[in-house]
């Protein structure tokens, strides 16, 4: 490679800002929230831009239900969905998640080759965004640009690391470098809700594959290579319906549901004994096991005893606790409790099983994007452990070894109203993408 690649790419990111923007905004545009999780808009718009950078490009659609015999091979996803959905046994809070499943949605996936033979580096970011919600000061898909600032649903979470994806793509392809090997693209669906029609299937099926990801669904002030695990525990308790005056004729759904709560409280409490070792992000500081009621729903109306109470509740386990263990000290206590009131009937479905993934900090592609960081930020960046789900843990559970940092800030308002991002996040972002590449495929 020439001595003066690294300039030529940083200026070149720096000029194709005001396009960038403009690409940010097309994709804010171009509603894809999850559920329904609808991406074939969105997916177009981010074919078009990758062809006009001439990176070959495939759009690959995976139908949940016709897939399910490969998606059921996926160690994170529990096989008894099999079963529940052949009996027709799925409460309504898992209900929307088959709904969606069975929405159109595109992955894009992309190939631009190098000059010569060698690996295959990933860039990695999703296409879905959460529903916007309530509570939003401007439109939330408009990609309202003020304060140097992109507002709008999926402006950090993830659309902003689609764009710094394919402008580090666009400023290597511009400054006309040599490389060794492949970039290969993958734009998935389905992150928000398990990332099962996405990067799992691509993964599963091969139609995606690398020696390195970069996943550009991280913070901006950090390199994150560790995910923790998660466990979530979808709940229903039945109760006997009664005119709401003689409770004691009937059974109270809700009540039975506080006993329940009241043993995930008592689980908390104890697993929350134990640091992790493994340091999440300070302006997240989540250094502990965490039990969240996420959905809690039960009751008709007032006045009538309720017969059922549904809630979906999250475990997020830190790496350094068994995961499989917490299932069992849970489903344990449940069990001690039904024993105890012969009255309350609990059912449980738990849909999915995330164990912790982790790339080593010694892996050369770290290295890569500490050193790629320095040179763009002028500082070093920490390495933490990331506090959510994303796309990285298919791939390091792939054999994949995988860092995670995109534009997004802990105030960035992520799965809030009036979500934002830095413009300067992107641009700095992808001169990272960019550099790491380079440095990697060198």
């Amino acid at each position: 490679m020439e001595k003066d690649y690294v300039n030529r790419v940083l200026k070149l990111v720096e000029e194709a800002e005001k396009e960038n923007v403009v690409f940010l905004q097309d994709l804010i545009s171009a509603r894809s929230e999850n559920p329904p999780g609808k991406t074939e808009e969105v997916a177009g718009i981010v074919e078009s831009k990758m062809k006009e950078l001439e990176i070959e490009t495939q759009l690959v659609e995976c139908d949940l239900l016709k897939e399910f015999e490969v998606i059921l091979g996926i160690d994170e996803f529990n096989p008894e969905w099999k079963e529940w959905i052949e009996k027709g046994d799925l409460p309504q809070e898992l209900q929307v998640l088959l709904e969606a499943g069975t929405e159109k949605k595109v992955n894009v996936i992309g190939l631009m080759k190098g000059s010569s033979e060698g690996p295959t580096l990933v860039m990695n970011a999703h296409l879905d965004t959460v529903p916007a919600g309530d509570g939003w000061s401007m439109d939330p898909f408009q990609g309202i640009v003020k304060n140097d600032k992109v507002f709008g649903r999926g402006a950090n979470d993830n659309k902003g690391g689609i764009v710094m994806c394919l402008a580090a793509a666009a400023a290597i392809k511009r400054a006309d470098i040599d490389f060794k090997g492949n970039i290969a693209f993958a734009f998935t669906v389905d992150e928000e809700t398990g990332s099962y029609t996405g990067a799992a299937y691509l993964l599963a099926k091969k139609l995606i594959q690398g020696d390195v990801c970069l996943c550009a669904d991280g913070w901006a002030n950090n390199i994150q290579n560790h995910i923790g695990g998660f466990l979530p525990f979808v709940i229903v308790t039945k109760g006997k319906t009664v005119h709401g005056t003689i409770p004691s004729h009937g059974i109270n759904a809700i009540k039975k549901m506080l006993i329940i709560q009241g043993v995930f409280a008592d689980v908390e409490a104890e697993l929350r004994k134990q640091k992790s070792k493994y340091p999440s992000p300070p302006e997240v500081n989540e250094e502990y096991t965490n039990v969240v009621p996420s959905i809690i729903n039960g009751g008709k109306r007032f006045y009538i005893v309720p017969d059922r109470c549904g809630s979906w509740v999250d475990v997020h386990i830190i790496p350094d606790q068994d995961l499989l263990e917490v299932r069992k000290m849970i489903e344990q206590r449940i069990e001690k409790e039904i024993e105890r009131d012969p009255e309350l009937d609990v059912r449980i479905w738990i849909p999915t099983i995330s164990k912790p993934a982790l790339t080593d900090p010694s892996e050369k592609i770290v290295k890569n994007m500490k050193s790629a960081a320095k040179k763009v930020l002028g500082k070093d960046l920490p390495t933490y452990r990331v506090p959510w789900l994303c796309d990285a843990r298919f791939f390091i559970r792939a054999g994949i070894p995988t860092v995670i940092y995109g534009p997004t800030r802990s105030e960035g308002s992520a799965h809030s109203p009036d979500e934002w991002v830095n413009i300067s996040d992107i641009t700095n972002g992808s001169k990272v993408f960019a550099l790491t590449s380079l440095k990697y495929l060198d």
